[in-house]
């Protein structure tokens, strides 16, 4: 396992409890949590985020932070066009919130907040030719909206807990879904080189890659508050389905896997064998993202 200097923050193998949070996937935070004494030696992570961690938008007594919150819902569609473009940019928590604190209008002077507002500015800039409309120089001035509806603190200067449940959600489950995707490239990287052999490993690789799209509905950026997909508590068919789908591509993983990662997926109406399939996919997912990227992986969350 990976070994690192000793600090002092947060535990981000134990999820973040909030009233307004949604709950972890409840096999995938025990997963996590059982790695919770490794944090203080984890890092320097070898995988920055593909977007804000919503730990950002709680302080350290656990009180919710809507500038924030309502900072991101600004940026959103920004980032979100980004990242369906070829080579995203990932930052680091503390980038991120560089990034939110600008474009909320902090004006404490901040190497980090003057790198991200030019950043951000820069992607807003972008963003113009799709038709995204947000004023570079009027960022914190904007109006928030989520699903098309303007989002506003209320009279006590808090948001509506649903909204910020909904907000959070995406987020985690977003966050989870490229990340397994990059860990699945890692494993199993595309086939360089020329030739017929090497023109036929490709033509494989690119076969696997369609088994992505069995592991969640939808592109991985973008989740649905409609259609969670493998984020659900139930064990209805289509949870079961992105659970299959996630149990087949994590099995053509190279190298020891535990015995049930190598047997056939159990039958939908066989609870008990499911339930142990996706608890030894969590620990061995979990693990894995450790080893690999010298962190915690975000794990799935329900709404």
């Amino acid at each position: 396992m990976p070994r690192g200097p000793i600090h002092e923050e947060r535990n981000r193998f134990v999820a973040v409890v909030h009233e307004s949070f949604p709950a972890c996937l409840y096999l995938w935070d025990e997963a996590s949590r059982r790695l919770a004494e490794l944090h203080p030696f984890t890092g320097p992570s070898l995988l920055e985020h593909y977007l804000p961690d919503p730990s950002l938008f709680v302080d350290p007594s656990n009180a919710l932070k809507p500038a924030l919150l309502l900072s991101w819902l600004r940026i959103r569609p920004v980032i979100l066009w980004r990242l369906g473009l070829p080579g995203p940019r990932l930052f680091v928590n503390k980038k991120w919130r560089a990034m939110l604190e600008a474009a909320d209008g902090f004006r404490a002077a901040s190497q980090n907040r003057k790198e991200m507002l030019d950043i951000l500015r820069s992607l807003v800039r972008e963003s113009h030719s799709m038709g995204i409309q947000l004023d570079e120089y009027k960022i914190s001035s904007a109006p928030a909206y989520w699903n098309g509806q303007l989002v506003q603190r209320n009279a006590y200067g808090s948001l509506d807990p649903r909204i910020v449940r909904e907000i959070v959600w995406e987020l985690y489950e977003a966050k989870f879904r490229l990340e397994m995707l990059t860990i699945d490239r890692h494993m199993v990287p595309e086939p360089e080189g020329d030739g017929e052999e090497a023109e036929m490993l490709k033509e494989a690789w690119f076969a696997r890659e369609l088994e992505v799209h069995q592991c969640w509905p939808g592109l991985a950026h973008c989740p649905r508050i409609a259609q969670p997909g493998f984020s659900s508590h139930s064990n209805q068919p289509l949870r079961v389905r992105y659970l299959k789908g996630l149990f087949n591509l994590v099995k053509g993983w190279p190298g020891e896997k535990p015995i049930e990662l190598k047997r056939i997926f159990p039958k939908e109406d066989d609870e008990l064998g499911m339930r142990e399939v996706e608890a030894t996919l969590a620990n061995y997912y979990v693990r894995m993202f450790v080893k690999v990227y010298h962190r915690p992986p975000t794990i799935p969350h329900v709404l």
